[in-house]
């Protein structure tokens, strides 16, 4: 995991903005407290949370209901007194095998027959009827095996398989709300954008200092063209700070909630 981006809490975090953001604005203050409850439970005990936003979607034009098969799509199969049962899968889930609890919102805007595929929920990942199938780190591949690139540093993604996994009532954050499906994956995004606009400026400043130390080394750093790529360079730097700081001070609110 070392060189790679901060990935084990900002997704999750990111998404549970969005659960109590979107909440706010479905009416369902259960769902609120509920998402402050867990909230509250992940700071407690330092919990590693990843969000498992992206279905396997099958065939890409149609939407889950008109799927070959209706598992491409984590949907509910059964509601009872202890929680809701789930079943499906969500694919290049970023840190899930070193993750505590897997955070799962829709990946997309559902119909009003899509009512089971529009759910939001926390569960333990050791929960029963979870599998993980993970990428293969850079020293897992044998010899005989196709060649692809393999990263040496950075987080290792996974297929998060869910069979018949029960969910307990206080950790459903939507359940049947088609209308605000698309709204809580949108919200997610927005989130998660002004988190990639901030962890980028150190990065893109590291580039930018790069930069000039090669310039420097060979003797350019006066030159006219390598003058105005390294001008390019800091104007970019300068620009993700200017945003940055526009997203911070002047959010939506949403109640005591801010959106970036």
């Amino acid at each position: 995991l070392t060189g790679g981006l901060p990935f084990g809490k900002d997704v999750g975090t990111d998404a549970m903005y969005a659960i109590m953001t979107t909440a706010q604005r479905m009416g369902k203050p259960e769902y609120l407290e509920r998402a402050r409850s867990y909230l509250e439970h992940l700071r407690k005990n330092d919990l590693n949370l990843c969000g498992a936003i992206t279905d396997v979607k099958g065939d890409r034009s149609k939407p889950p209901a008109q799927q070959a098969h209706p598992d491409y799509y984590v949907h509910v199969v059964d509601r009872n007194k202890d929680g809701i049962v789930v079943r499906g899968a969500k694919i290049h889930i970023t840190g899930a095998p070193v993750a505590n609890d897997i955070l799962v919102l829709p990946t997309r805007q559902m119909r009003e027959n899509e009512g089971d595929y529009s759910v939001a929920f926390a569960i333990p990942a050791n929960t029963k009827g979870i599998t993980m199938v993970c990428r293969p780190s850079r020293g897992e591949r044998g010899p005989s095996e196709f060649p692809a690139a393999l990263p040496v540093r950075g987080l290792v993604e996974a297929m998060i398989i869910f069979d018949d996994v029960l969910v307990p009532w206080e950790r459903v954050f939507m359940c049947g709300e088609w209308q605000f499906s698309m709204l809580l994956a949108y919200t997610f995004a927005t989130y998660h954008r002004f988190t990639a606009v901030s962890y980028k400026i150190p990065i893109v400043e590291l580039l930018a200092g790069c930069a000039v130390a090669m310039a420097e080394m060979n003797g350019i750093e006066r030159v006219g063209h390598i003058r105005a790529k390294l001008v390019d360079i800091a104007a970019y730097v300068e620009t993700l700070k200017a945003l940055a700081t526009a997203a911070i001070k002047s959010p939506v609110m949403h109640g005591d909630l801010a959106v970036p």
